[in-house]
């Protein structure tokens, strides 16, 4: 039996609390190896407990793993990510928030549908522990599917295209940077706007170029956002949800931290998951 405990809330200002990417960067082992190991195997009872608490009856396979979390196959048009990353479920809670204030602005994210936090933490070492974050969000193709040249095939786009993309993903995301450690704002805004331009010269990023242009100026950029956290969107109609356009949207803005809490902010509720 899973049991619900009070809602979340991060200790503010999180740009205080929250390590930056350099810092991330220098973990001695992928925390997502650890966080996999935490879900545990098909039958464990803790990976039933997890999937119950974002409202499925199971997790499915792993879909891949990135530097802090994993994605689970789950009935579409829907995935589950599993994260140690301290900042992407606040950044997540954060967009859905927005998205109800500003539905066309954010059509470049993915959309979510539960953010839970799963109890106990993960214990890395004799004094580390990561806190653990379940996200149901909408599943999408990956934008990088080996090379550059099976991206193109299956996107449809050239390899220009995907150098264009790539260039104005790594402007963004050093601007994005130099933004949240609090210096050269509005050089910063600028620059993130030049980027986003960019990435509209390429068909099908302009919804991706909208919401990055939006996010500069609201605050909130991401600041790690690069080929293997886009994706192109799969369904153009969601349960209980508006329609969708097709298009690259981010399908990981973490590494960010949100500075602030918003009194519409989207709780994030507690889940003990016990083994």
């Amino acid at each position: 039996m899973i049991s619900k405990t009070e809602p979340y809330s991060p200790a503010l200002p999180m740009a205080d609390t929250v390590p930056s990417p350099e810092a991330m960067i220098r973990v001695d082992s992928y925390p997502s190896e650890l966080v996999r190991e935490w879900v545990g195997e098909r039958g464990a009872r803790r990976r039933y407990k997890v999937a119950r608490a974002v409202g499925f009856q199971d997790l499915g396979d792993v879909l891949g793993c990135g530097r802090w979390g994993c994605v689970y196959q789950v009935p579409g048009p829907w995935v589950v990510k599993v994260t140690a990353d301290p900042t992407e479920a606040p950044m997540w809670a954060r967009l859905a928030s927005m998205r109800r204030r500003t539905p066309h602005l954010l059509e470049g994210a993915a959309r979510t549908a539960n953010i839970v936090r799963l109890r106990p933490e993960l214990h890395y070492g004799p004094d580390e522990t990561y806190e653990v974050f379940a996200v149901v969000r909408e599943e999408a193709h990956p934008f990088l599917d080996g090379d550059t040249a099976s991206v193109a095939t299956h996107a449809r786009i050239t390899e220009r295209d995907v150098k264009l993309i790539s260039g104005a993903l790594l402007g963004y995301r050093r601007a994005a940077q130099v933004f949240h450690e609090g210096e050269r704002r509005q050089w910063a805004i600028d620059e993130m706007r030049d980027s986003a331009d960019v990435l509209e010269s390429v068909a099908g990023a302009d919804l991706l170029a909208t919401t990055l242009r939006y996010l500069a100026v609201s605050a909130v950029a991401p600041q790690d956002v690069h080929l293997n956290n886009i994706g192109w969107r799969k369904h153009e109609r969601l349960p209980d949800q508006s329609d969708a356009p097709l298009g690259l949207i981010v399908t990981d803005p973490g590494h960010t931290p949100t500075v602030w809490q918003t009194e519409d902010e989207i709780p994030i509720e507690e889940y003990a998951v016990n083994r």
